[in-house]
């Protein structure tokens, strides 16, 4: 039986069959879509049946198989030649020329016809075709015999056997890898035939091959494979499925053609396909030896240092990409390459540029900043690590970089150091190399930064480090290893996060079986097919898409663009501009929301586009059709979309609780870490530092057990829980009390000026404050001194520096931008100021230690430090490396110990050597570091760890909400920034808008493993992928899109044809680069821009442009003066601020136009409402007017963006109504592109060019020709120079220069809102004329304001009035003639009644008080407060200053306000108000040595002096210590120093040499005339006087009783230092201390007692009970008027007055006790009539006392007795006495300003002490001891013994007073310390 041929299908339902066979495994067929609407429905339908019936249900051919196996078996049984194995390996082992010969010989069709495919034979038969096949020469021998395989029977049993092969079950790797081998060839040898033999294709099997290359992918061998395992398989099946892939679009492309004839001829709209060339070579498709997904996306050393380390092949425009892996391959390198080659050529300038320095060669800083622009890197130098900052979710390295702070840059708009880029740093031009990303920054806090201290602070996250002795990336280690150290970084223009996150994304798709629409993406397949969610009980059919497209109001090229879109799992949409892109995007998501349950179950949709403003309108448009949208990324300022936004939806799941503890788990590090990072700051900056105290304590600070540096024998005297927080406190508490002192002594020591004194103070209390007083640690280490500092702010230098400060800072201006507008900022500064989250990350607590770090700067100078410092340190740095290498353990444990201590509780400004302070220092300070560093390392990971759960937490959340959601929407970069989000999200469909805009590998990335429809919408011939490497984009395609790509492809693509957007004349220039496109008829209504000639115009002119060095960006200022004005006659022309955008191509011109904007004087309200943008940012939005500034303008006609047509096309095509063009079309046409000559050619053809702008006075219809900026002057209201004068209504002109109107059927002369200021002329009924403005009577005549005369009928009085007041009823406003009573004029009105007036005339009256006094004549004198000064003398001597009116209704005086201004002992006045006892004297001690001056206040005993005494001379030496009294006698020797003037000294030995001369200066040694005796000697005291020797010893041996100082007898200036009287100034000082002891204990004394009495009242007013009776009530108000007392006494400090309140008091408690009593008694019933009657005299007392204020012996005899009465009656009813007694006993204690002391050794206070020290009368008064009867006064001094008895007795009375004097519990060493005792 002759063997029958398969029936061959015809083209269609062929196409038809090949699309099913080629489905995958499980056969899930999916319809093929008619391409471009040509295949009938009805076909479709068949096939649908055909794919249900045969393989939708998984059943396999075994009927076909059946019935094939019967067809041929009958032929395989004749005996025919054929071909045996032997036979076929003999041919095989040929050479391919004898392999040919042989077969022709041999009748090669006839033996295979009679060769029967089974065994090894069909494998051997393809060897030797493929040996045919893969010959190089075409010879007819070989094309005859491969015509012949292709007619023989061997292929229809070739077919059979691999149908019947594939259902052979595969189990063992021998069994795979025979049929791996075979098929793998099969695929070879067939692929070749087809593209030899094309007409062939439906001989041969390729269908049934690729079926079976499906089946063994699947088979049970590989299902058992996992990953890894098939990953080191040597025949891996991929290979195999991808050949087999190309194999079937080899076979489609032969048969595309035939379905495009067919679809011509029917006439259905049709897209062209545009014609394509082949790429030149095929190198794209050889792969790298090196795997792609082996690489690092972080770069290291190789990737930085070599060339070639990254194989970059060029993206083919059109062309078979082969395999996925090959596709993704270009991408990734391609892109990794983008993000690191200029890195790269950085990393290599900057090696030779250190090869260069190490050789010795010199290069300056623009030449190195030169080099560093031509490696297209930024460089930075003079970096510092300035600690750790926990920004973005990971604890980064912060950074400090030193820039120019006269330089102004707006880092707000600046490109450097934006967010997100990588950067490079290095120490050694870089050999070794940190990797780091930036991270988040707050642009005006760098701003504040660099125009107040010239440095910005950055946060890098160090990714990976290259060739460093560093074993991790510890933060810790690298802050800690290069703290000191400058690093030099490069900076790339690269978005490097973006690309990290599509880099990794594009190495885990290699690991994905089948990369979705690799057919089409990757082999440039042309056959669509339905998107595969339509194949299970689909309601998306072709005719329902047709019907719902019919339906809606679209244009025809639209319906078809929608109706591809949906029928085609990936479609193209070109949309030129206007076209309406957006419009069909959100219809097509309208459609696909209506059919929501054909997908919804696989995923949401996933919508991306390039910007946020283009995300923002399209969910805009499709929230009207569903509210389950989710936006992720950066937050958005409309209110309307925040509910979509991602963080708000995760606020709302209901988990606050869990997020609220995660958050402050996050802040609580941050915080953490930012505390310990200004102990870090501390440590680095070397010396102790106050913002430390402002932290917490005990995080870092506690003492440890076993690790303090001290000593254990001295560990126990310091408080164990003493942090080296409390260390830095309580010093900085002793310096803040000693300064103030040491500031006066060394302004005493300069002898200054006194109004220096002030400018000075001021000078130093602006510094503490500008330094948080950290400038007291200065001064105190010495780094600057504070008496050099205090000569220095006195010279010339420092005020005139002070001075070009201040003029510096109000000459500085800076432009900045407004933070609200956001238009011309980065998109990553963008999302920083949406989130308030991000911007509150940055923490800015560094800039204020930099603000404190630098005032400290500026007060350092070379010759402002100490001696120790002098000529070493240079700088401040200088300064604290002095510091720090003075080691604190040069002291011993002790020793330090002891100094620790000393500094915590007294003042060392002087007392403590300037090394042993750096000792301390330097103690604290490693200590701090110490535990700073163990305390850092573990808040870090706290913060890491609390970051990666609350990302956690939002991932988990994330997937709930996606569930739920139907569009997932986000912008490119939010795709790849939150791709760990989307893990295990599907995204069945995928919609991208802007996608000629992206990067092929950001839209391969946003698909996932079973995404089944891909939409791009966007438009090529406009703005394309900017890569960051422009070689990368000229010579290696990587600026070409995927939608460009697919469409020079030959991909079915839609172009959207009818532009809804410009008018007419505009569109023509769309026209040169899309000549289809046409106008919808909406744009010919356009109405014409008003004041223009034109609606089209370029203005040509030639203004220069120039460079923008901080934007490295072009200006062209001119051009931009003129586009402002233009602006403004716009606005002038009523339009709308919202109607006009100003477009630029450059960032510099767009700064230099916002800045003329700012400060516009004209309309400046509307002007900056008019948003100006760059071109690459306006895609996608168009407004009615652009205005166009192009910039360039130069000799060398370089046009730079303007040469890029993509550009130039948004540039053109954004306006509606008029788009005005201002550019220098010379520059342009010079540039030879030939866009812009046929764009200049066609606005010259037209008339819409020139160098002057037209414009229209709409009014008197002049043109007006404007040609530069001062010809505005000629349209100053928007018109022309004329008046307007156009006719308003009120019948006057418009007086107004020609401006803009429009006339309307409600307005018809255009004016209603114009105001006519003219006067009034319409008639009035009065007869009157108006005067008011013709603008006021508008509406009618207001009333008539002209005067005239009314004559009053009721007293014939004449009044003027208005016209519009004669009809009131007026009353008389004359003066009224009648006389009052007193005899005074009355004052009233005419019209008003004077009977009842009061007289109101001033007289003058004397009251009782005797004070004339002004007052009304009605007002009674005798109520009258006299206001007049009270003249009375108080009991103190002063007038009193209160009112003589108030003193009297008191009936006392206020208290004396008057400066006391006695003299105290210490011989300063008394600072204090008017008192009695005048408290301690709180002046700077007098009292200093040759070692130090006394640091405590005067009123305090002095600590004394235990250095040993310095005075001697050559003749003898004092033994004793400096304060004990001096056993070396005086030296009468004569001094045998010489003068400068030649004469000998008048001195004597041992004593200071006078600096007077016998000779030169005898006038000044004139005392009681012994400077005649020529052997007189002088001795000099302290304040600069000399006297002869004789006469002084006599003066200081005199004894006297009196306490006080020794005095120079001339000035009266006290003697501390004189060796030739030291015993007497020392016996002196020794009285003195005592006496300050006994003054400070009794004003101690006189303290207590008062707040004991105080404290006492307010006991007994608490015990009054609250009653209405009388008693109580005047009990309650004489305790009321004993507390007002108390508060008086206490300030006036009288000890009379304090012990007559002590009476009163008493009285006070017996009156209580008396209440008690009667209260006992009246609730016995044991009140009698006895009793009562003395409760009211008691009472009547009580009140008197309180009326009269003082108590009489008799009220205390009185109340007394009641109490002996109480006592009886109690005794007899109730029983016992009361025992409680008054308390309180009186004060006694001596108050004096001046003392005495006996001769046995007591100090009695002086009876009275007149006038000064100056007066010799004060010793005069002879007063006797009270304790001895001795008398002491004038003649009666003797010599005593010092006293140590009254200090030890004040020491153990004022133990309780420990608040006010803090020795309780003291020794009695530093007792004596404190008091001057040994």
């Amino acid at each position: 039986m002759k063997d029958q041929p398969l029936p061959e299908p015809d083209s269609h339902s062929q196409v038809q069959s090949i699309n099913n066979d080629f489905d995958d495994f499980k056969c899930s067929r999916r319809v093929k879509t008619e391409n471009n609407f040509s295949i009938s429905s009805q076909m479709i339908s068949n096939s649908q049946n055909r794919i249900m019936q045969e393989h939708y249900l998984g059943r396999l051919h075994e009927e076909s198989l059946q019935i094939l196996q019967k067809k041929y078996a009958p032929a395989l049984q004749v005996k025919k030649p054929s071909f045996t194995i032997t036979i076929l390996n003999q041919l095989l082992t040929m050479p391919s020329h004898e392999m040919k010969i042989h077969l022709i010989n041999a009748d090669f069709k006839s033996k295979l016809d009679g060769t029967v495919a089974e065994k090894d034979i069909p494998c051997l038969i393809l060897k030797v075709i493929d040996r045919l096949v893969r010959d190089k020469e075409y010879e007819n021998s070989k094309v005859t015999l491969l015509s012949q395989f292709l007619e023989s029977n061997f292929l229809k049993s070739l077919k059979a056997y691999i149908e019947q092969d594939s259902q052979s079950i595969v189990k063992t790797l021998q069994e795979y890898e025979k049929r791996y081998d075979f098929l793998l060839l099969g695929i070879d040898v067939f692929y070749y035939l087809l593209e030899m033999f094309p007409s062939r294709k439906d001989v041969i099997p390729v269908i049934q091959l690729c079926f079976s290359a499906d089946i063994l992918y699947v088979s049970e061998y590989i299902a058992s494979k996992n990953a890894e395992e098939l990953q080191r398989m040597p025949k891996h099946p991929k290979k195999l499925i991808e050949n087999s892939k190309l194999l079937k679009n080899s076979l489609m492309n032969s048969m595309k053609q035939v379905a495009v004839e067919e679809e011509k001829k029917k006439g259905v709209f049709y897209q062209p396909i545009r014609d394509f060339k082949m790429p030149e070579d095929d190198s794209f498709k050889t792969l790298p030896a090196e795997d792609f997904t082996s690489l690092d996306p972080i770069p290291g050393e190789r990737e930085l240092t070599m060339n070639n380390s990254n194989i970059i092949r060029k993206m083919p425009e059109t062309g078979d990409l082969v395999t996925s892996n090959n596709y993704l391959d270009l991408l990734f390198r391609l892109l990794f390459e983008d993000a690191i080659t200029d890195l790269r050529s950085g990393v290599t300038m900057m090696r030779k540029l250190g090869k260069q320095l190490n050789s010795g060669k010199k290069l300056t800083r623009r030449e190195i900043l030169s080099k560093a622009r031509e490696a297209n890197v930024k460089l930075h130098e003079e970096v510092y690590i300035q600690g750790i900052e926990a920004v973005d979710g990971v604890a980064c390295i912060a950074f400090r970089i030193q820039t120019n702070k006269n330089r102004q840059i707006d880092w707000k708009v600046s490109k450097k150091l934006l967010p997100g880029s990588m950067v490079l740093l290095s120490t050694d031009h870089f050999k070794s190399i940190f990797v780091g990303i930036l991270k988040n920054r707050d642009a005006q806090a760098m701003n504040r930064t660099h125009q107040k201290y010239g440095f910005v602070t950055i946060n890098i996250q160090i990714v990976r480090v290259v060739k460093v002795d560093i074993t991790t990336l510890s933060i810790l280690e690298i802050t800690e290893s290069y703290s000191t150290k400058a690093f030099t970084m490069l900076e790339s223009d690269a978005y490097f996060e973006s690309y990290v996150h599509v880099l990794k994304s594009l190495q885990s798709m290699n690991q994905w079986t089948n990369l979705p629409f690799s057919s089409y993406i990757v082999n440039g397949d042309h056959t669509m097919y339905m998107p595969r969610y339509a194949e299970i009980a689909s309601i998306h059919t072709l005719q329902h898409i047709k019907d719902y497209t019919q339906s809606l109001s679209l244009d025809p090229s639209q319906r078809f663009a929608m109706q591809n879109a949906l029928s085609s799992e990936i479609a193209l949409i070109q949309g030129p501009p206007g076209t309406g892109k957006t419009y069909i995007g959100v219809q097509i998501v309208r459609y696909l929301l209506q059919i929501k349950r054909q997908w919804y179950r696989k995923g949401p949709i996933l919508l991306v586009t390039y910007t946020n403003h283009a995300l923002n309108q399209f969910i805009t448009h499709i929230a009207a059709y569903t509210k389950q949208i989710v936006r992720v990324g950066a937050r958005v300022d409309d209110e309307n979309l925040k509910q979509f936004g991602l963080k708000e939806l995760l606020l709302g799941l209901g988990q606050r609780q869990a997020y609220g503890q995660v958050r402050r788990q996050i802040e609580e590090a941050k915080r953490d870490i930012q505390e310990i990072q200004i102990v870090v700051y501390t440590y680095q900056q070397g010396y102790i530092h106050t913002k430390v105290i402002d932290y917490k304590r005990g995080e870092f600070g506690e003492r440890e057990e076993g690790k303090d540096e001290i000593d254990n024998a001295n560990k126990s005297s310091l408080n164990d829980n003493t942090s080296y927080l409390e260390y830095i406190e309580e010093i900085h508490e002793q310096l803040q009390k000693g300064f103030e002192n040491y500031f006066h002594r060394v302004l005493e020591k300069l002898k200054k000026p006194r109004d220096f004194y002030f400018f000075a103070e001021e000078e130093i209390n602006k510094l503490r404050r500008q330094t948080g007083n950290n400038i007291l640690f200065i001064f105190w280490l010495g780094i600057i001194d504070l008496e050099a500092y205090i000569k220095y702010i006195s010279s010339d230098g420092y005020k005139s520096k002070q001075m070009h400060q201040k003029q510096k800072q109000k000459d500085h201006v800076h432009n900045q931008l407004d933070e609200n507008d956001m238009d011309y900022m980065d998109e990553r500064d963008k999302d920083y100021l949406r989130d308030p989250q991000k911007k509150k990350e940055i923490v800015k607590t560094n800039e204020n230690l930099e603000e404190i770090h630098d005032a400290i700067l500026n007060a350092f100078s070379i010759d402002t430090c100490c001696k120790q410092m002098q000529g070493k340190a240079e700088t401040f740095g200088h300064a604290i490396s002095i510091i720090k290498n003075y080691s604190h353990g040069k002291l011993e444990p002790a020793q330090l110990l002891v100094s620790l201590e000393q500094a915590m509780t007294t003042d060392t400004f002087t007392a403590m050597p300037l090394e042993m302070r750096w000792s301390i220092n330097n103690y604290i300070l490693n200590s701090l570091k110490q535990k700073s560093q163990i305390s850092m390392e573990i808040k870090v990971k706290a913060y890491s760890d609390a970051q990666q759960r609350l990302e956690n937490l939002d991932q988990i959340n994330s997937k709930k909400i996606f569930k739920h959601a139907d569009i997932v929407a986000m912008t490119t970069t939010g795709r790849s920034k939150y791709s760990e989000y989307f893990r295990n999200v599907t995204f069945p469909i995928v919609i991208v808008e802007e996608a000629a805009e992206v990067f092929e590998a950001h839209i391969i990335t946003a698909l996932t493993k079973n995404t089944e429809h891909l939409i791009l919408i966007g438009d090529h011939m406009q703005l394309r992928p900017n890569p960051a490497v422009y070689n990368l984009s000229f010579n290696y395609n990587l600026s070409l899109s995927m939608f460009e790509r697919l469409i020079k492809n030959q991909i079915p693509h839609s172009t959207l044809g009818i532009q809804r957007r410009m008018r007419p004349e505009i569109s023509k220039m769309m026209n040169l680069i899309y000549p289809d496109l046409k106008n919808h008829e909406s744009v010919l209504r356009y109405p014409h821009v008003k004041g223009l000639s034109s609606s089209l115009y370029f203005y040509d002119h030639t203004f220069q442009e120039n460079s923008n060095d901080m934007m490295m960006s072009k200006v062209n200022k001119e051009e931009a003066e003129i586009v402002v004005r233009f602006a403004v006659y716009l606005l002038q022309n009523k339009y709308s601020p919202s109607k006009i955008t100003i477009l630029t191509l450059y960032a510099g011109q767009l700064l230099h136009i916002k800045s003329l904007i700012k400060n516009y004087k004209i309309l400046q309200d509307p002007l900056k409402k008019i948003r100006v943008m760059n071109v690459d940012n306006y895609q996608g939005e168009e407004n009615d007017i652009i205005l166009l500034s192009l910039v360039r303008s130069n000799p060398e006609s370089k046009i730079g963006f303007l040469k890029i047509s993509n550009r130039v096309c948004v540039a053109l095509s954004r306006a509606r109504q008029g788009l005005f063009i201002f550019g220098n079309s010379k520059c342009l046409l010079g540039s030879r592109l030939q866009l812009w000559v046929d764009v200049v050619s066609y606005l010259k053809e037209n008339g819409f060019f020139g160098s002057s702008l037209k414009f229209c006075c709409p009014n008197h219809k002049i043109i007006t020709e404007v040609k530069t900026l001062n010809d505005f002057y000629k349209i100053p209201e928007g018109g022309c120079t004329r008046k307007c004068d156009v006719k308003l209504e009120c019948g006057h002109s418009c007086i107004a220069l020609c401006h803009p109107f429009e006339r309307s059927e409600n307005d018809p002369t255009g004016h209603a809102r114009t105001k006519c200021n003219l006067i009034c002329t319409r008639p009035r009924v009065c007869g009157h004329e108006c005067t008011y403005y013709c603008v006021d009577c508008k509406q009618g005549h207001l009333p008539c304001v002209t005067f005239i005369e009314f004559k009053l009928p009721a007293c014939d009085h004449t009044i003027k009035i208005q016209c519009r007041e004669r009809t009131k009823d007026y009353e008389c406003s004359a003066p009224c003639e009648k006389l009052l009573a007193c005899g005074h004029q009355c004052k009233l009105k005419c019209s008003q009644k004077c009977n009842q007036m009061l007289c109101k005339e001033t007289v003058e009256r004397t009251l009782a008080c005797g004070h004339n006094i002004e007052m009304l004549c009605h007002e009674d004198f005798n109520t009258i407060s006299c206001y007049k000064e009270c003249t009375s003398n108080l009991s103190c001597g002063h007038k009193c200053k209160g009112k003589c009116g108030e003193c009297s209704q008191k009936g006392e005086h206020n208290i004396c306000e008057t400066k006391c201004s006695k003299y105290l002992i210490c011989g300063h006045t008394c600072a204090h108000t008017c008192t009695t006892t005048c408290p301690p004297c709180k002046s700077a001690c007098y009292t200093k040595c040759v070692h130090s001056d006394c640091k405590k206040p005067c009123g305090s005993p002095c600590d004394l002096c235990m250095l040993p005494c310095q005075n001697e001379c050559v003749h003898s030496k004092c033994t004793k210590l400096c304060s004990e009294p001096c056993d070396r006698d005086p030296c009468n020797e004569k001094c045998p120093n010489i003068l400068d003037c030649g004469h000998p000294c008048i001195g004597l030995c041992g004593e200071k040499c006078p600096r007077q001369c016998r000779m030169c200066n005898s006038e000044d040694l004139i005392f009681q005339g012994y400077e005649s005796d020529p052997d007189a000697a002088f001795v000099e005291l302290e304040c600069g006087h000399s006297f002869e020797v004789r006469d002084l010893d006599k003066l200081m041996n005199r004894k006297q009783s009196i306490i006080q100082y020794l005095e120079c007898p001339k000035c009266k200036h006290p003697i501390n230092k004189c060796g030739r009287y030291q015993r007497q100034i020392n016996d002196a000082l020794h009285h003195l201390n005592n006496v300050k002891g006994i003054i400070l204990k009794n004003n101690l004394l006189l303290d207590e007692k008062f707040a004991e009495v105080n404290a006492h009242i307010q006991s007994q007013r608490g015990k009054i009970p609250t009653s209405t009776k009388s008693l109580p009530i005047s009990i309650s108000n004489f305790a009321k008027q004993l507390a007002s007392a108390a508060i008086v006494y206490q300030k006036q400090r009288s000890v009379k007055d304090l012990n007559s309140i002590i009476d009163d008091l008493e009285y006070l408690f017996s009156l209580i006790k008396i209440l008690s009593f009667t209260q006992s008694v009246n609730n016995l019933n044991l009140i009698n009539s006895t009793l009562l009657q003395n409760l009211e005299i008691i009472g009547n007392q009580v009140s008197n006392v309180v009326q009269q204020r003082k108590v009489q012996d008799f009220h205390r005899s009185q109340a007394s007795l009641m109490l002996k009465r109480y006592d009886v009656l109690k005794a007899q009813y109730i029983g016992g006495i009361s025992e409680e007694k008054f308390p309180i006993s009186k004060l006694k204690v001596e108050t004096a300003n001046s003392w005495y002391r006996c001769p046995n050794q007591h100090y009695l206070p002086a009876i009275k002490l007149e006038g000064s020290q100056e007066d010799q009368q004060f010793d005069e008064v002879i007063q006797v001891c009270t304790i001895c009867d001795n008398k002491v006064g004038a003649g009666q001094s003797q010599t005593v013994e010092p006293q140590e008895q009254p200090l030890r007795q004040i020491l153990e009375e004022t133990s309780k007073s420990r608040q006010q004097l803090t020795l309780a519990n003291a020794s009695m060493s530093i007792l004596k310390k404190y008091y001057g005792f040994i």
